[in-house]
C-alpha cells in the first residue's frame, strides 16, 4: 500500500509541475506616441503657474527606464511590495526619448519582454529616473522665469520615485504564446500642464495609457 501511495503522489507532483510549466506566456510591452494635436487652439497659462506647451516646442523628453513590471488581476496595485509585481526582462537600464517614439500602434517600439504566469493583468508600471527636457526655443513660465531653448533641464515627475508611472491595462497573457501590451504616450495631454520650480526644475506628469 505504501508503494502505491508513493506512486500516486509522484504522479500528482509530476502533473502539478507540468501544469505550472504550461501556465507561462510571454508578455511584450510596446510603446508608441500619440501626436494628435491638443484640443487647445494655442498654448495657455493656468492660475497655478503651469502652462500648456505645444508639441513642436519640445525637442526631447528623455527618461532612464530602470524597470518595467506587470500586475496580475487580484493583486493590490496600491501595494509598494515588489512581490505584488512581476518584473520583465531588461538587459540593462536604457534611455527613452518619449518625443521620439514612433507614432501609430503599427510602428510601436518594443521596450520589454518577459515570461509571466498566464492570466489577466491590470497594470503596467514603468520605473524611471533622471527625467529631463529640452525645448526648441526660449520658453516663458511667469514666476518660473524663462528657460532657454537647446538647454537640458531636469524634470520632476510627481510620485514617480515612490510608485513609478502606473498604466491601467486590461490584457490576458495566454499560455505558451506571446501577448502584446501596447502603451501610448499622449503627447498633448502630457504637455498640457507644465510648471517650473524656483530652482529651475520642470514639473510635468507624462500621460501614458493603454492602446
Amino acid at each position: 500500500m505504501a508503494g502505491i501511495a508513493l506512486v500516486v503522489l509522484s504522479s500528482a507532483c509530476s502533473s502539478s509541475l507540468s501544469l505550472d510549466a504550461a501556465a507561462q506566456g510571454e508578455a511584450r510591452v510596446l510603446m508608441s506616441r500619440d501626436a494628435s494635436p491638443s484640443f487647445m487652439s494655442a498654448p495657455s497659462e493656468s492660475p497655478d503657474g503651469s502652462r500648456s506647451v505645444s508639441q513642436d516646442s519640445v525637442q526631447s523628453l528623455v527618461v532612464t527606464v530602470v524597470g518595467i513590471e506587470v500586475l496580475m488581476e487580484g493583486s493590490s496595485d496600491t501595494s509598494a511590495a515588489s512581490e505584488s509585481w512581476t518584473t520583465l526582462d531588461l538587459a540593462s537600464s536604457f534611455t527613452l526619448d518619449l518625443m521620439a517614439l514612433p507614432t501609430g500602434a503599427a510602428a510601436a517600439q518594443l521596450i520589454a519582454t518577459g515570461n509571466v504566469r498566464a492570466g489577466s493583468y491590470t497594470h503596467v508600471r514603468l520605473r524611471v529616473t533622471n527625467p529631463r527636457i529640452v525645448f526648441t526655443g526660449d520658453m516663458s513660465f511667469g514666476l518660473g522665469g524663462i528657460l532657454q531653448g537647446g538647454t537640458e533641464y531636469q524634470v520632476v515627475i510627481p510620485s514617480s520615485q515612490q510608485t513609478g508611472i502606473k498604466v491601467a491595462v486590461g490584457v490576458t497573457v495566454q499560455a505558451d504564446a506571446s501577448t502584446d501590451i501596447a502603451l501610448v504616450f499622449d503627447t498633448a495631454e502630457s504637455l498640457a500642464h507644465v510648471a517650473v520650480t524656483g530652482t529651475g526644475q520642470v514639473t510635468l506628469s507624462p500621460v501614458i495609457r493603454a492602446n
